[in-house]
């Protein structure tokens, strides 16, 4: 035998292999997560679209994985039928009683943990067929053990979030465009096309990956043109731009298979989002992010359902919703965040021994015998990772830590497999097997780790510290209320009021039988001074002092006693005095009244809003909810109070200070302009 007839049997037995280490790896790291707070979003969505053809649910995020979890979803799972839907509050009560209350808890789990390792999966073993195709084996079996042993991507396998099955996609998308730049064919057109669109589906931020590979594609197209002597060089280029402008087109025809060739969210044509979509396009502050919205909606150059989406993101994930504050490494940068951010999240989050394999694989290119199709490969990987960092430097999405950041984890994972690949070419067989030694370290470094999701590498503190230095949903996404009822169940005494600082999923807490406490009663609380006495659940955040905020955690928690842990979430036990518990439990229920109630009473909003900055003035939400209370009332000098308050907490570039600004500079002889917009609370988003 041959050693290519050796290669194409051992390579899909490598990647095989792999594959089920990355799924025993994440199964072992997940199991007592419950699930993440968006994940009952993402599944009754996916369910409802398959059910009833209706993409009004979620469409914050584009179908391909809740289309798939929902496809695969139990047969008898139920879906109620869609009401009437205002606000994303009463959407997020509709979508998790349907996980939790009208379908078995733990059978909803089940279903998407099988989907997603399912999904994520097929998207590796295609990522790795596709790397092994222009590469060869032993750079794809580099990566590929690099992403399999990789906490983070183990603890997004089974999650049905768009995270992971994006940053795969546009990894793969990167692969199917350096094999596609090999021959420039019509079948290679084709194939990135698909690809591009999946990634397209998957999530709105694959925008830039896709832009990044496709002007990496331009460039390809006009190197090494050989011809005949004489011959011109443009005809060959033109055909190959032809070729690059079709796969465009392929690629939105995936997006829009993927909500079955549906302009309209529901099937009959009403578009019943959970908020109108010239509203969603007119809290863009961008003029011509506005203006193109608006025209790929009139001419419905997509679905509408992905246009809402899109105007979502770039709201609230690019321009911002009020987030002020982004901590790294203990040290809090306010405003925009640095551009060092990114960067320095995935060194916190990989651990160190896969870091020697990317710097060990830069060192690796020196002198490599690359040839056309390597090179290829990394420039469509360098294009990808480069153009979505860019994107990300212009967002304020900080709040969802590293799984923003994981397209750019996945191009690195190529250096690991220059590694591999240059290791492979050693003339001592033995020592070939150091090309796999970052990834055996990583997983005997990790291998313990009950919560791969909370992962930190020692630079960082470690999984057990980090929380000291990091604040985002990278910590902690809600997985661990299951874990938090059973400490409670074994440790507290029938009736102990369990008060709660943490995600919060009432439908799970009714399913599971856990009772916890909100800190108001609701919007006639009157527990002002915000005294409570029994078990607390908080984030070990809460220990941190911070001096912005007037927190500190010696005077506050001083009553109360540290009597469990259950990863990043901490229960404590004792007497808490504190009105800005109070205060935050209160602005809950108020959002509710103000965007629930048939007749809101303006009065009781401002009045109670009017408490809560007493002890929380930095609180912007509220400072906004207060200025629209008193303009409605007529009260305008009192609006303008409150809003110069939100205007004092936002940054000056922030949508809303600067829409607050255009509302404060209209006012004329102490009056509001006939019909004027009162200003968005950014927290709605």
């Amino acid at each position: 035998m041959d050693a290519s007839s050796r290669n194409r049997i051992v390579a899909p037995l490598v990647i095989v292999a792999l594959l089920l280490l990355a799924l025993v790896r994440s199964s072992a790291g997940t199991a007592r997560d419950g699930l993440t707070i968006d994940e009952p979003y993402h599944y009754a969505a996916g369910v409802s679209y398959v059910t009833y053809g209706d993409y009004r649910l979620n469409p914050e995020h584009p179908p391909l994985a809740k289309l798939w979890v929902g496809l695969l979803a139990p047969r008898d799972v139920v879906m109620p039928p869609l009401p009437a839907l205002k606000e994303k509050r009463a959407e997020r009560r509709f979508v998790q009683t349907m996980t939790f209350l009208d379908n078995p808890q733990d059978v909803s789990q089940a279903a998407i943990r099988r989907g997603m390792f399912a999904l994520n999966l097929v998207l590796l073993a295609a990522l790795a067929a596709a790397v092994a195709r222009l590469a060869g084996i032993w750079w794809s079996a580099g990566m590929l053990a690099f992403l399999a042993v990789e906490p983070t991507v183990g603890a997004h396998l089974p999650l049905l979030m768009t995270d992971l099955p994006v940053a795969l996609a546009l990894g793969l998308t990167a692969a199917m465009g350096a094999l596609f730049a090999r021959t420039w064919s019509w079948p290679g057109m084709l194939g990135f096309g698909v690809a591009a669109g999946i990634a397209l589906a998957s999530k709105h931020s694959a925008l830039a990956g896709v832009v990044g590979v496709g002007l990496a594609l331009l460039v390809l197209a006009f190197v090494r043109h050989r011809g005949a002597a004489g011959e011109a060089r443009h005809p060959r280029a033109v055909a190959r731009l032809v070729r690059i402008g079709a796969s465009a087109v392929v690629a939105v025809a995936v997006l829009w298979s993927t909500y079955g060739f549906q302009y309209h969210a529901t099937p009959d044509g009403r578009d019943r989002f959970n908020r109108p979509i010239a509203d969603k396009i007119e809290d863009v502050a961008s003029p011509l992010q506005r203006t193109l919205l608006r025209t790929a909606d009139r001419y419905r150059l997509l679905p509408r359902a992905y246009i809402w989406g899109l105007a979502d993101t770039i709201r609230a994930g690019v321009e911002g919703r009020g987030q002020k504050d982004h901590w790294l490494f203990g040290e809090k940068y306010r405003g925009s965040p640095p551009w060092f951010f990114w960067p320095g999240m995935l060194f916190a989050k990989i651990p160190l021994a896969l870091w020697l394999a990317v710097l060990a694989g830069g060192v690796a290119l020196w002198r490599a015998p690359l040839g056309a199709d390597r090179g290829r490969l990394l420039a469509c990987m360098g294009a990808m990772a480069l153009a979505y960092w860019l994107a990300l430097l212009t967002s304020r999405g900080t709040y969802a830590g590293v799984r923003h950041a994981l397209p750019i984890a996945v191009a690195l994972s190529s250096l690991a497999g220059v590694l591999a690949w240059r290791l492979s070419l050693l003339p001592r067989k033995p020592l070939r097997v150091l090309a796999f030694a970052p990834a055996a370290l990583a997983l005997a470094m990790t291998v313990r780790e009950p919560r791969l999701y909370e992962y930190f590498n020692e630079v960082a503190g470690g999984s057990r510290d980090a929380w000291r230095g990091f604040a985002d949903e990278g910590v902690d996404l809600g997985q661990r209320l299951p874990e938090a009822a059973a400490f409670v169940r074994a440790h507290a005494a029938p009736g102990t009021p369990v008060y709660i600082r943490y995600f919060y999923m009432p439908e799970w807490e009714r399913a599971v039988g856990f009772q916890t406490r909100r800190f108001a009663s609701g919007i006639d609380d009157t527990n002002v001074a915000g005294r409570y006495v029994g078990l607390f659940l908080m984030g070990m955040g809460a220990t941190i002092p911070d001096p912005d905020y007037d927190w500190y955690p010696e005077k506050t928690l001083a009553n109360l006693r540290l009597v469990g842990r259950v990863g990043t979430l901490g229960i404590w036990r004792g007497r808490l005095d504190e009105p800005r518990m109070r205060a935050m439990s209160l602005y809950a229920d108020l959002i509710e009244h103000i965007y629930e109630a048939r007749r809101p009473d303006w009065a009781k909003v401002a009045q109670r809003c009017g408490e809560i900055l007493q002890v929380a003035p930095f609180h912007v939400g509220c400072a906004v909810e207060r200025g629209n209370a008193l303009a409605r009332l007529r009260d305008v000098a009192g609006a303008r109070a409150a809003w110069a308050i939100a205007r004092r907490h936002l940054p000056p570039d922030d949508p809303t200070s600067v829409r607050l600004r255009e509302l404060d500079a209209s006012i004329r002889d102490g009056a509001l302009p006939a019909g004027a917009r009162l200003v968005r609370n950014p927290w709605m988003e």
